[in-house]
């Protein structure tokens, strides 16, 4: 029975041992799988509410308005999507902070400053914040229009030698080869598009984090063929485009650009250029349309307020394999304590067995 129970604990060990490392290599190797998932959309509406009614309170909200407009140039985005979150959780803000809001209001967003901040992002959407965006040159960003412009104008550097703006000149050409495959896929193009375009002008205003302007131009040097791009015919320019763009390859960036449309979807374009600054890779643009699914436009109140980190640990589980490595990680230790415990009873039993013999026994 003894050799029995040794020889089961230890394939029990064998197979914790293979089960384990077959999951953390499921977790490592696949984009699917990872250290946490989505929870369900009903479950992560019961957290985000939870975590709304313990935290926005009209101090919290208050002080980070006080801070907000305690800064030079102050940022809009932030203020509006605070003030949309306290209506929309029926705050009242405190007097002293909704008085300073009225002053704010008055310095900054006369008809004058309004007017120059529109000549200013016309000439150069970088100075933009993301109110003068939205209300200046979004319009222009969304539309095949500014795709044309920007492939014609980034062509015409790389001719003279000049340096080209390979993320605009990639989500023009994305965009572009969208409209064209409209027909095909059902409208889903459409999703591309937009989505595309939200990017490129949260490009231009500066909007996107330092590790999704790495990841983007690594896609675009070698998830489009430039120069069947540049062999294309005027005629079939647009045809010609798309399939010059390898799928493979653009597959993350895909990905990237339909988050952004359901970002957009479920709140406005202020807020999802705000909310899509807040990413810094494919998994964070995920979850958060995950949550402005879910919050809607208290989305960039919450995130503002809440902050990104306690926005994903609400929507987020661990996933099965790292359930499975940890019940890999307990069975190895019960196998192992398991088969030393045996080897102790054996060596005590005969220490036991050889203590007891007379001695002269022993000696023989």
């Amino acid at each position: 029975m003894r050799r029995l129970a040794r020889v089961a604990l230890t394939l029990l060990l064998i197979a914790s041992l293979g089960f384990g490392a077959l999951n953390i290599w499921m977790i490592w190797r696949s984009p699917a799988v990872g250290l946490l998932v989505e929870v369900a959309e009903d479950a992560a509406k019961e957290r985000l509410e939870r975590l709304l009614t313990r935290d926005v309170t009209p101090q919290s909200i208050g002080g980070r308005l006080t801070t907000r407009l305690s800064e030079d140039p102050r940022d809009w985005a932030a203020i509006d999507a605070l003030t949309t979150l306290a209506t929309d959780q029926d705050i009242t803000l405190p007097e002293k902070v909704a008085a300073a809001l009225d002053e704010a209001h008055t310095e900054d967003r006369t008809l004058i400053m309004t007017v120059r901040k529109c000549w200013s992002c016309a000439f150069n959407p970088a100075k933009c914040d993301l109110s003068g965006i939205v209300l200046c040159n979004v319009g222009v960003s969304l539309s095949p229009i500014g795709d044309v412009t920007s492939i014609v104008r980034e062509s015409g550097h790389y001719m003279f030698g000049q340096e080209v703006d390979d993320i605009d000149l990639f989500l023009s050409a994305i965009g572009l080869s969208a409209v064209a495959l409209t027909a095909p896929t059902g409208g889903s193009a459409l999703v591309i598009k937009a989505g595309a375009g939200l990017a490129k002008t949260a490009y231009k205003v500066g909007a996107l984090s330092e590790p999704v302007l790495r990841l983007a131009r690594q896609i675009a040097k070698t998830g489009v063929d430039w120069p069947m791009v540049a062999r294309a015919r005027p005629a079939t320019f647009s045809a010609d485009l798309a399939r010059a763009i390898r799928p493979e390859i653009v597959a993350p960036a895909m990905a990237f650009l339909a988050s952004a449309h359901e970002i957009k979807a479920a709140t406005n374009i202020k807020d999802s250029l705000y909310l899509i600054s807040k990413a810094d890779d494919i998994t964070d643009m995920r979850r958060i349309s995950v949550a402005a699914k879910v919050l809607g436009p208290r989305t960039t109140g919450t995130m503002e307020l809440i902050g990104k980190s306690r926005i994903f640990r609400a929507i987020t589980r661990w996933s099965d394999e790292v359930y499975a490595v940890i019940a890999s990680a307990v069975t190895l230790i019960v196998a192992i304590f398991g088969l030393i415990l045996s080897a102790g009873k054996s060596l005590t039993l005969r220490w036991l067995r050889r203590t007891a013999r007379p001695e002269g026994s022993r000696a023989d």
